[in-house]
């Protein structure tokens, strides 16, 4: 007896938000092609921001001393990158974000 032959369809989506609010951070523009505005609204400062690869390296990085600053991403390959805020009480925050 033969069977018939069937077909197995996976999807995998990738994506980094809408620049939203989600876990109280707000990115934009997202995606990002020169500089990602952050706002962290409630977290107390100064704030560590640093942005890794998928692989884990770190790529870039500022201090900021109140809840909104910029980061330069214009250095960064085009691709999808974490971004982490660690405030002054240590908690910490993490979202992606695109480089165009």
């Amino acid at each position: 007896m033969i069977t018939e032959p069937s077909v197995l369809v996976a999807e995998f989506s990738t994506g980094a938000g809408d620049g939203g609010t989600e876990c109280g951070m707000l990115l934009y523009p997202n995606p990002a092609e020169r500089l990602l505005n952050i706002d962290v609204p409630g977290a107390e400062g100064p704030l560590q921001i640093e942005a890794h690869a998928l692989d884990g390296r770190l790529v870039a990085s500022t201090r900021s001393q109140g809840l909104r600053c910029s980061l330069t991403v214009g250095h960064l390959s085009a691709g999808l990158y974490s971004l982490q805020v660690t405030s002054a009480d240590g908690r910490t925050t993490n979202r992606l974000f695109i480089k165009q």
